[in-house]
């Protein structure tokens, strides 16, 4: 599932309120992940959105070296 909505969504505001900095993947909910991403936001989180298809190996090694990017300390 993806971080957008349902279970995926219930996951990253919970990961957000115990203090994560969360990564909201989505594959075709981009408005859904992006309303995830801004609720985080607006609490005080640090969150960013990443479109990948999880079952393509390549684009969930690219949506990590983009992690890598936006996450790095």
């Amino acid at each position: 599932t993806g971080g957008g909505r349902g279970i995926g969504r219930a996951c990253c505001l919970a990961l957000a309120e115990a203090g994560a900095a969360v990564a909201i993947n989505y594959s075709a909910s981009e408005e859904a992940a992006e309303e995830v991403r801004a609720a985080i936001e607006e609490g005080g989180g640090r969150a960013a959105t990443y479109r990948a298809d999880v079952s393509s190996f390549e684009l969930v090694g690219s949506m990590f070296e983009a992690l890598k990017e936006d996450f790095a300390a």
